[in-house]
């Protein structure tokens, strides 16, 4: 027994007796986790002083390391798959793709003429809008405010809504997608109404305190966001929503809005247009005042979208492609007039500002103030006075008046009643009050004999 109690008392003791092999390498695990920190805290320093030199700028780009970067497929490729990939990562595209993307609209414009006039109104036309889903129907409106729902490819009875006459001018329209019968307007007699094609009384959304003094000269509508945006002749921009109320009213224009727009791709972003020579961007979610700008972009004149001399002509966007239109206005008092130059209508790559080709034709002599694309950009409706115009790939023409005349014939329509509207009323009413007017002379003449 007293064995066994000394075997134990020695097991018991063992890790003391090896108390000084401990201790050492106890020690030596202390210094190497010192050393592993202090080359940590080294390495950690330096790339600490090399973060510090390359954004200061003392570190030359030669001693960055360089950064591997996937090339984008099809960089220099004409392949139309590689051009939409490289579009869709934000790269602009070449110019050789570019324009051959242009290219087909360019031949079908070059090849444009007078397809369709119609005559519906005895004021000239001011504003023309396509329909959102019938691509042959398009809204115009008048300075009298007349507005017809024209399908170009009909010769029966179209749509018409009667105006006021003097006053009354349409400045801007805009179909309401939630239902296409009706359209959103702006209008000099100081009135943002939705008018209905089908009878119905308009619904007024606003309307100015004092229209001889401001009225309402452009107009959109974001029916992602439900807002209606306005800008008036003295330089103030309204947010509305659909169903008219008041958002916002601030002067963002020193001058005449002369157009409001939302950005399609981000329901927020609004650019507008003035006589004050300026572009303006907003977020409508943050103007508090002409300081809210996003940018400003300054011109050397007005700006309509475009503007020459004293006739204002806007300059339409192409659907498809980077080219614009806008109709000729030949001044001899302009710089670069030439004698006897046609009122064409230009079409300009905006890349390089080169006048591509010109419309024109034989049946249109006169200005034309108003242009734009349909939808798929290979129908052009313009305006000249009085007179709406669909212009159309000359090689499709002989076919398609072919088919209308059959048409015409068939429901007893003579071809010069087809370009005029049922609606075209008030130069009758003008002559009956004037017929009024004499009658009311010649009595009171007869009165004094």
């Amino acid at each position: 027994m007293p064995g066994a109690t000394q075997r134990k008392t020695r097991k018991r003791m063992k890790p003391y007796e090896n108390g000084a092999d401990q201790s050492e390498s106890t020690s030596s695990k202390r210094k190497e986790t010192a050393e592993n920190d202090e080359r940590s805290k080294r390495k950690d320093t330096a790339e600490n002083d090399e973060r510090i030199k390359i954004c200061s700028g003392v570190l030359t780009r030669k001693t960055i390391p360089a950064i591997s970067v996937t090339p984008l497929i099809g960089n220099n490729s004409q392949n139309l798959v590689h051009h939409m990939h490289n579009t869709s990562l934000g790269r602009r595209p070449q110019n050789t793709m570019r324009k051959s993307l242009c290219q087909p609209f360019v031949r079908i414009l070059s090849n444009a003429k007078v397809y369709r006039t119609a005559s519906p109104f005895d004021r000239r036309v001011t504003a023309i809008e396509w329909h959102p889903t019938h691509p042959t129907v398009l809204a115009i409106g008048s300075k009298g405010g007349d507005m017809i729902l024209w399908d170009y490819e009909r010769t029966d009875k179209q749509e018409f809504i009667s105006g006021i006459g003097k006053g009354g001018s349409i400045t801007s329209l805009k179909f309401n997608v939630d239902n296409l019968n009706t359209v959103y307007t702006s209008s000099v007699s100081g009135k943002i109404s939705l008018q209905d094609f089908t009878g119905r009384q308009p619904k007024i959304l606003y309307e100015s305190s004092d229209w001889t003094r401001y009225w309402y000269c452009a107009l959109d509508v974001s029916f992602t966001a439900g807002l209606v945006t306005v800008g008036d002749s003295v330089g103030n921009t309204i947010l509305l929503s659909q169903e008219g109320k008041v958002l916002w009213k601030h002067k963002l224009h020193k001058q005449k809005v002369t157009h409001c727009e939302f950005n399609p791709q981000c329901d927020w972003l609004v650019a507008t247009s003035s006589v004050d020579k300026t572009v303006k961007l907003w977020d409508v979610r943050m103007v508090k005042g002409t300081e809210s700008a996003l940018h400003v972009l300054n011109h050397d004149k007005p700006v309509n979208s475009a503007f020459n001399g004293s006739f204002g002509a806007y300059a339409t966007w192409h659907p498809m492609c980077d080219l614009i239109v806008v109709g000729r206005y030949p001044d001899q008092n302009f710089p670069g007039y030439v004698a006897n130059e046609s009122r064409s209508i230009d079409v300009i790559d905006v890349n390089t500002g080169d006048i591509v080709c010109q419309i024109k034709d034989s049946k249109a002599p006169g200005l034309i103030s108003l242009n734009k694309f349909n939808h798929g950009g290979d129908v052009l409706a313009s305006s000249m006075g009085v007179n709406a115009l669909i212009w159309h790939e000359n090689l499709e023409i002989e076919r398609k008046q072919q088919a209308m005349m059959e048409e015409m014939r068939l429901n007893g329509v003579k071809p010069n009643e087809a370009t005029q509207s049922q609606g075209r009323r008030r130069p009758q009413q003008r002559s009956n009050r004037l017929d009024a007017a004499m009658k009311a002379k010649i009595a009171a003449k007869l009165k004094q004999q």
